[in-house]
């Protein structure tokens, strides 16, 4: 985990298990993981603190999902690395993958190894 220590990613899911599962998981790993139960929290962390590196972002979310969420961040950070990590069906995601804003998809349930891998090839050296 080269250079996690610093980096900071901002995740965005609304059920509050999930939360503190993947926030653990990337705390495990190193990395400053600071959480937004939904997109309007999220966007207001965001303008607030621009100093994330990376976004995990659920798609299936009350009020904006994650499709949303991300063509607002980009419109913030056009930069940006943007991962979706959903339970959806991948028919439905990937398709939009491009046209979103998002860089990559994470399905659920994703085991550590792809977790880890997808966030390091997106994150900055």
């Amino acid at each position: 985990m080269p250079n996690s220590l610093k980096l900071r990613i901002l995740l965005v899911d609304d059920d509050k298990i999930d939360r503190k599962l993947i926030s653990g998981m990337l705390t495990a790993l190193g990395y400053d993981a600071v959480t937004a139960k939904d997109g309007d929290e999220a966007l207001q962390i965001f303008a607030s603190d621009g100093g994330f590196q990376l976004i995990l972002t659920d798609i299936n979310m009350p009020k904006m999902d994650g499709f949303q969420l991300s063509l607002r961040l980009k419109q913030m950070n056009p930069v940006i690395p943007i991962i979706a990590i959903t339970g959806e069906n991948p028919d439905s995601v990937l398709p939009n993958i491009g046209t979103s804003g998002l860089s990559c998809a994470l399905f659920k349930p994703f085991n550590i190894k792809a977790f880890t891998n997808t966030i390091e090839n997106l994150l900055p050296d």
